[in-house]
């Protein structure tokens, strides 16, 4: 059996020791569209039958380029993994069912309300037809119909629904839906500020660094600070929207104080970087004609080692080399 180490929320960590515990196993893979590629994604959902919660997390694999080990605590070391490291993180529902009401109302626009299995199984139909390769016979690059009905019978998917739709309850057991794009709308805006507000921005040091490294950190920049944990905010929430979704987010905000302030302080430091190259090419300039006399000087006050040892040399009494090519004397 492969051995992976993960990285998952501690409720989910909790309820899943619960399920193995009582043998109440109701957390199943689920293959889905990621609501901003389109693109088959895995997903964990877990729904215990005990507290009537469920939850949908996404699963992603970093894997490195050679083999590694893990060492957990002090003693134990796991050795027979590849290294691939498992992230869990929790996801809202609603952004899962975008891509799915969109492909039950490929207009985008709902006329008449229906049940939550008759969107899905609609849904079901195109989703299959867009997403069938013929690269992946075994079909894991194609969305599953069973997964999508699972996905339908979870309960935090219904509160979802009654979030971005509107929605009638016929009987306390039948409820019918209407996908309303304005409302889904208003519900990412809610959502980016409500992000926004929160202090988990403020609390990762990752992001800290890229407001400060903008200037926004500063005294009396305290509006241009909220304006950009707020474009943060709308950076997370882009990641599970589509790009046109998230431009249409976007433009609900107005941040062209903290772009100005962001321009002006990319204009300064390219004048800055220009300026201190300018100084170096000038320095090294000047620089060059010195160190080429030098290097002239060098050359002719200094020989080779042989001519040195040479010049040392005793040469008392010893016949000059033009001697040996000239003619013997006449002998009398």
């Amino acid at each position: 059996m492969t051995t992976h180490i993960a990285i998952l929320p501690i409720d989910l960590i909790e309820s899943l020791s619960t399920q193995l515990e009582a043998q109440d196993n109701h957390g199943h893979f689920l293959r889905l569209p990621h609501p901003r590629t389109g693109l088959p994604t895995l997903f964990l959902h877990n729904q215990s039958s005990g507290t009537q919660t469920s939850s949908i997390v996404e699963v992603q694999m970093v894997s490195p380029d050679a083999g590694r080990s893990w060492f957990l605590g002090q003693n134990e070391v796991i050795s027979d993994v590849d290294g691939k490291l498992v992230l869990m993180t929790p996801v809202d529902p609603a952004f899962l069912l975008f891509p799915i009401l969109q492909a039950a109302f490929p207009s985008g626009t709902a006329t008449s309300f229906r049940t939550l299995e008759d969107i899905f199984e609609q849904a079901a139909t195109k989703l299959r037809e867009t997403t069938e390769s013929p690269d992946a016979p075994d079909g894991s690059s194609q969305v599953s119909d069973r997964d999508l009905h699972t996905l339908s019978l979870l309960r935090c998917v219904e509160k979802a629904m009654r979030k971005i739709c509107d929605f009638k309850d016929v009987t306390p057991e039948i409820s019918v839906f209407r996908f309303s794009k304005e409302k889904y709308a208003a519900y990412l805006v809610k959502k980016a500020r409500r992000l926004g507000e929160s202090e988990v921005i403020l609390k990762c040091e990752t992001l800290v660094r890229g407001l400060a490294k903008n200037g926004l950190m500063d005294d009396n920049k305290e509006d241009l600070l909220k304006a950009g944990v707020l474009k943060v905010a709308c950076e997370m929430v882009s990641q599970y929207i589509s790009p046109e979704t998230n431009q249409e987010l976007l433009s609900n905000f107005d941040f062209s104080a903290l772009d100005a302030h962001i321009e002006e302080l990319d204009r300064a430091n390219l004048a800055l970087t220009i300026q201190e190259s300018d100084k170096g090419a000038k320095k090294s300039k000047a620089q060059k004609p010195e160190e080429n006399a030098g290097g002239k000087r060098k050359a002719a006050a200094q020989g080779s080692k042989g001519v040195e040892k040479l010049k040392k040399a005793n040469v008392k009494g010893m016949a000059k080399l033009s001697t040996f090519f000239q003619k013997p004397a006449a002998k009398s």
